[in-house]
C-alpha cells in the first residue's frame, strides 16, 4: 500500500482513523495524505473574512496533525496534507482516483456515521462514489494485531487478483486467518464459489456456510461477533444479490451494527 488518504474534519473519529493509517503505514512503508475539505457559510457579506477565518482555523489543525503523524512515523515516514474548499464527497473521491491511492481510511462515530459513508449529505457517499479500497473504522476500536478477518461472500466469483489485493495484503502482513463466509439463500444459491481458494492462497481459510433466516445484515453482524473477528470485509457489486447490502434503499433504513473495522473492496 504505497499510498493513505485519511479524509479528516480533526474530531476524535478522524483521529482515530489517522491512527490506524499510521499502524499500517509502518507495515507497508506508505505515504499517508492527510486531506481537510471545508465549506463557507453564505452570509450577507464578509464572505471573504468567513473563508479566511475557517480555513485559518483549518491549517492550524492541520499542522497538529502533520506533527502528531511525523513524530509517530519517524524518519523515513511521509506524509503531506491538503486543504481545499468544496463538496466532501466529490472532493475525496476525486483526489483518491485521480492520485492513484490504495486505500481510503475513514473514521466513523455510530451508525449514523457510518451511513454517511454509505450515503453522504452533500452527494452520494464515499462508498457509491469511489472504486478506491476504504477502510472504515469504529471510534472505540482499539489499535491490535489483525489476526482473524471475516470475508463476508456472495456465490458469485472474483475477477481478479487487485480486487482482493489489499485483504490478502493485510492477511499475510498479519499472519491473520480469513473466515469466508457465505448466507445460503436456497435453492438459487450455489454456494461459495471454489475459485475463491485461487486468490486465498498461501493465507489460513476456513470456510463457514450459514443457512439461517434474517436480514444478511443481521446475520454477518452476528457471526462477527460470535468470532471475535478483528476486521470484517465485503465486496462492493455493481449488481446481484450482495449489491443490496450496498444499494441507498437498503442503506436509508438500516446498516451495519458495525463493532471492528470494515474493509470494502470493489468489483466490476
Amino acid at each position: 500500500m504505497r499510498k493513505i488518504l485519511v479524509p479528516t474534519d480533526f474530531s476524535k473519529a478522524a483521529d482515530k482513523a489517522l491512527d490506524w493509517a499510521i499502524e499500517l503505514a509502518h507495515q507497508y512503508g506508505s505515504t499517508i495524505c492527510l486531506l481537510h475539505i471545508y465549506q463557507v457559510p453564505a452570509p450577507a457579506g464578509y464572505v471573504l473574512s468567513v473563508e479566511g477565518a475557517i480555513r485559518g482555523g483549518a491549517e492550524k489543525d492541520m499542522a497538529t496533525r502533520l506533527q502528531y503523524t511525523s513524530d509517530k512515523l519517524g524518519r523515513g515516514g511521509v506524509v503531506e496534507t491538503k486543504i481545499h474548499k468544496g463538496y466532501t464527497v466529490p472532493f475525496i473521491t476525486d483526489i483518491a482516483e485521480r492520485n492513484e491511492f490504495d486505500l481510503i481510511v475513514m473514521g466513523m462515530k455510530g451508525t449514523s456515521a457510518l451511513r454517511e459513508v454509505f450515503l453522504g449529505s452533500m452527494a452520494k457517499g464515499v462508498l457509491q462514489s469511489t472504486k478506491v479500497p476504504l477502510l472504515v473504522v469504529p471510534l472505540d476500536v482499539a489499535i491490535q494485531p489483525i489476526k482473524k478477518i471475516v470475508f463476508a461472500v456472495d456465490d458469485e466469483g472474483i475477477s481478479s487478483h487487485k480486487v482482493v489485493w489489499p485483504l490478502t495484503k493485510i492477511a499475510k502482513s498479519n499472519q491473520a486467518n480469513i473466515m469466508v463466509y457465505h448466507l445460503d439463500r436456497g435453492e438459487k444459491d450455489s454456494g461459495i464459489d471454489p475459485t475463491i481458494d485461487l486468490f486465498l492462497e498461501g493465507i489460513e481459510t476456513t470456510y463457514h456456510i450459514e443457512t439461517e433466516e434474517g436480514k444478511i445484515h443481521d446475520s454477518i453482524s452476528h457471526f462477527v461477533e460470535a468470532n471475535a473477528a478483528d476486521m470484517l470485509c465485503l465486496i462492493r457489486r455493481e449488481k446481484g444479490f450482495f449489491a443490496r447490502i450496498f444499494h441507498p434503499s437498503t442503506t436509508r433504513k438500516e446498516i451495519f451494527r458495525c463493532e471492528v473495522p470494515l474493509l470494502i473492496l470493489h468489483e466490476a
